[in-house]
């Protein structure tokens, strides 16, 4: 059935693996009809069947031709597409594409939602409309509900099962909950689709991303509707809405050193720390992420967060960074004098504050500095008019630092070279004589202090 959301009709051994089939027995018109609810449908049913266990491919078989978009939709989603007994036309997954069809059906299903109950489109009508759905699981759409777009035709109730009644039910409260959502507290849908960046699956494909997080609207919708009236789609955005209202007072936005090899980059809203960085020659500087600094962690907003918005973003993280204290302390003296600036989780972060940058190379008599990152919380700088000699024994300080450092902690040893407060460009240590040899012996660890003098444990 095409409105078996929770089975896999058909299993086939083939030479190539198992191929999963979901059926679809309605004509053309008849798929147009009810457009909003096929391609949600579709798009669960082939999501859902792609990550049964040994299932190596899945086509969706249709009875008689489908809409054109429709079998495109299909394929974009990652299934091939046949119809009768003819030969399927295989997948050509295209995940943007589809999630914006897919994204674009749950909005409209949830708008003619409240127009079928004269509801207002906020959280107080999204709680009116749970009602009226739990109140009758089983409601079909006739009851009220306008046509879609492409429909000029009334439906027979009773041509519709209790099973299609239920999941378009759910879809109906999902959508409208999403529209709430996005008005609230913005987001956007996310799909486990082909090519797809995100968290493991979850046992429905759809989720709603918002601030780094995945919340499962759709999901709950169904559990709401079937099984458990006290978890209400509307019960999840009120809390989630007062949260972000707390965390726009209580949790700012702040910029964050992440080393390079971080799992989480392509879930992230980076910002550049270098311009044009790609264009330089490889090495382990760090990236910067946009994050909300949390009273015990920090959350990073999502990467699908716009240009525009990250760069007014950073600069608000910007304002927000020269607003922690740090501590300033100079190690050495003469051409070796290094400013260690430490004293607070973002203190290596200072290195992105042109003013703050300056300043520091006022008091190292330089317009051009050497900036060491070794590990969170700390920021080595010193100037860069040096001998080949200091340029090596700065970089063995960063190197050092780096070891002797958690690991979670650590952050690069490529060494930034700033201009007139600006990153510019990295220093090349190869000109340099060779580190000295480090010996196999373990040692005692030592102290932050105590391992950039030299000296016993702090």
């Amino acid at each position: 059935m095409y409105c078996s959301l929770d089975k896999l009709d058909l299993v086939v051994e083939t030479g190539a693996g198992k191929l999963g089939v979901q059926t679809d027995h309605r004509t053309a018109q008849e798929i147009q009809r009810l457009w909003d609810f096929s391609v949600v449908f579709l798009a669960i049913r082939v999501r859902r069947a792609l990550r049964v266990p040994g299932i190596a491919r899945v086509d969706v078989a249709f009875q008689e031709p489908p809409p054109h978009s429709f079998a495109v939709l299909a394929r974009q989603l990652g299934a091939g597409v046949s119809v009768g007994h003819g030969e399927a036309i295989p997948a050509e997954p295209d995940p943007q594409a589809a999630l914006t069809v897919v994204s674009q059906a749950f909005i409209r299903l949830g708008e003619r939602a409240f127009e079928s109950f004269s509801l207002e489109m906020d959280l107080d009508g999204l709680r009116s409309l749970e009602h009226e759905l739990r109140s009758d699981p089983v409601q079909r759409l006739a009851d009220g509900d306008p046509p879609e777009p492409h429909d000029d035709t009334i439906v027979d109730v009773d041509a519709v099962s209790d099973e299609e009644a239920r999941w378009r039910n759910v879809c109906r409260l999902a959508g409208a909950a999403m529209l709430v959502f996005e008005d609230l507290c913005g987001g956007a849908l996310h799909g486990d689709l082909p090519g797809e960046d995100g968290p493991p699956p979850a046992d429905w494909p759809f989720r709603w991303l918002v601030g780094g997080g995945y919340l499962n609207l759709l999901g709950r919708a169904a559990t709401f509707l079937q099984d458990d009236p006290n978890v209400a789609p509307s019960s999840l955005i009120q809390l989630h809405a007062e949260r972000t209202e707390a965390d726009e007072e209580d949790c700012p936005i702040m910029l964050n050193l992440r080393p390079k090899d971080w799992s989480g980059i392509p879930l992230a809203a980076l910002v550049a720390l270098l311009p044009e960085s790609d264009r330089h020659e490889p090495h382990d500087l760090p990236v910067v992420a946009l994050v909300r600094d949390r009273p015990t962690s920090t959350e990073s907003l999502p990467s699908s967060t716009p240009t525009e918005l990250r760069e007014r973003l950073r600069e608000e993280a910007l304002t927000n960074l020269r607003k922690v204290p740090v501590q300033v302390a100079t190690v050495g003296a003469g051409p070796q004098r290094t400013l260690v600036v430490h004293g607070g989780f973002y203190a290596g972060e200072r290195v992105l504050d042109v003013e703050y940058m300056r300043a520091l190379g006022v008091q190292l008599g330089s317009d051009t500095l050497l900036a060491g990152l070794p590990m969170k919380g700390a920021l080595f700088v010193r100037a860069a008019n040096a001998s080949s000699a200091e340029l090596e024994a700065f970089q063995q300080v960063i190197q050092r630092q780096y070891d002797d450092a958690a690991p979670s902690d650590r952050l690069a040893t490529s060494i930034l070279v700033l201009t007139h407060g600006r990153p510019t460009g990295v220093a090349r240590p190869e000109a340099w004589a060779a580190p000295a040899a480090t010996s196999d012996v373990v040692t005692p660890r030592k102290g932050f202090w105590a391992r950039l003098f030299g000296g016993g444990d702090a």
